[in-house]
């Protein structure tokens, strides 16, 4: 038997959820519809072909009407991304790609079902609910009482009169989140709250530095991979690296430049990308990057895909960092055992984190350059650049030109 109008599209959504697995789809919807395992509705090649029609012409229906224009392939993917995004919603009621993003557009039509051109007031709390602000029924009540105040009972809505409760209603909310003052800093860009649950008055940093930085890593370490000829370089400002990592290519390369071989190239999508295969990429970086010691808490594929600045920046700084740490061995550093204090055997050293055996690497060098002066932590011991001054003159290559002349310039200035 044929699957009806509203299975098609509960095996569509279903098909999307799962990652483009046509067996995961048949599955999940049979267990939704309690069916038996093994009975119908289609076969795992009848459901890709009807995806695929789905994909080509926007519709569901077994013969589309004369005269449909296929829907743009842009549409198609950003309503598979709201189909992925929105998870459980309801998704059953409409027929094609069209209905699904009129969904998702939301328009006045779908508070006003009747098409009469007004909003009956019993129905306000529905409309309501579909605009996003989920109020109690006494709440709803309050709304009509003060529209009704100096004027006759009110029974219908105009469109310019819901507009008016959904302004003022949005006002509200603005003005009733707490706002964190967050003091302007140069260099360092404040956004706002970037996902659709954000509350307003969430900002995020993003600093002009890290950005030009991890930009400059990249270009020099991954800038000769012939995979990534269609992503680099990136622009010296790294405005652009946001776009650059939305199809997952370019973190799997970094994980794998960071901690080699942890991710299998063959399971990289490189070509004929599609929102599904890209999908795909960012989550295998992800798993990856959570393999190898990230923190990849509250981010997601879809957060990387909107390339959010402050999420792609503080995975990259993760990625980068472990992979700079790797190199601080024995294999990598030889020089290392010159560390080693007395009374103790390189295996006590080589038993400290990266941060200690760095940080006892800096006080290496000062104590060799006659510095009296030591650090502990990488944050508040080097911020006047002072140790930075020593460091370099005490690392470089005599004939480099390193000089002392920055502490100088502090000095003048104190006079």
């Amino acid at each position: 038997m044929s699957p009806s109008l509203v299975e098609r599209a509960l095996l569509v959504k279903f098909f999307y959820l799962n990652q483009c697995n046509a067996s995961a789809a048949l599955r999940a919807f049979r267990k939704h519809k309690k069916m038996r395992k093994g009975n119908g509705p289609l076969s795992v090649n009848g459901l890709k072909a009807m995806v695929a029609k789905f994909e080509k012409t926007g519709s569901l229906k077994v013969q589309p009407g004369r005269g449909r224009k296929p829907v743009p392939q842009d549409t198609i993917e950003a309503v598979a991304t709201a189909i992925i995004d929105r998870g459980q919603d309801s998704i059953a009621a409409t027929s094609s790609a069209r209905g699904v993003a009129r969904n998702m557009n939301m328009p006045y039509s779908t508070l006003n079902r009747d098409g009469k051109g007004y909003l009956d007031a019993s129905s306000l709390k529905d409309a309501l609910d579909i605009v996003g602000f989920k109020l109690p029924q006494w709440q709803v009540r309050q709304l009509i009482d003060d529209m009704e105040r100096g004027n006759c009972k009110k029974t219908q809505l105009s469109f310019d009169e819901f507009q008016k409760i959904y302004s003022d209603l949005k006002s509200r909310e603005v003005t009733n989140v707490f706002k964190t003052a967050v003091s302007k800093r140069e260099n360092l860009q404040t956004l706002g709250g970037m996902s659709e649950a954000s509350s307003e008055g969430t900002t995020h940093s993003v600093r002009h530095e890290e950005q030009v930085a991890f930009s400059d890593w990249i270009n020099s370490n991954l800038g000769r991979d012939p995979d990534l000829k269609h992503l680099l370089p990136i622009d010296s400002d790294g405005k652009t690296l946001y776009d650059k990592v939305k199809d997952g290519i370019l973190l799997c390369k970094i994980i794998n430049h960071s901690c080699p071989d942890t991710i299998d190239e063959r399971a990289i999508n490189k070509k004929n990308l599609t929102v599904y295969t890209k999908h795909e990429n960012l989550t295998l970086a992800l798993n990856s990057a959570q393999a190898i010691g990230c923190n990849v808490i509250n981010i997601d594929a879809h957060d990387l895909a909107k390339g959010k600045p402050h999420l792609v920046l503080g995975l990259l700084w993760q990625i980068i960092r472990i992979g700079l740490f790797n190199q601080i061995s024995l294999e990598h550093c030889p020089g290392l055992v010159q560390l080693v204090n007395s009374g103790e055997e390189m295996s006590d050293l080589m038993k400290l984190s990266p941060e200690s055996i760095l940080l006892r690497w800096v006080n290496y060098h000062l104590e060799r350059a006659g510095i009296n002066r030591r650090i502990s932590n990488f944050t508040s011991d080097i911020k006047d650049s002072e140790i930075y001054t020593y460091l370099l003159k005490q690392i470089a290559p005599i004939d480099a030109g390193v000089t002392m002349e920055a502490l100088m310039v502090v000095i003048l200035f104190l006079f």
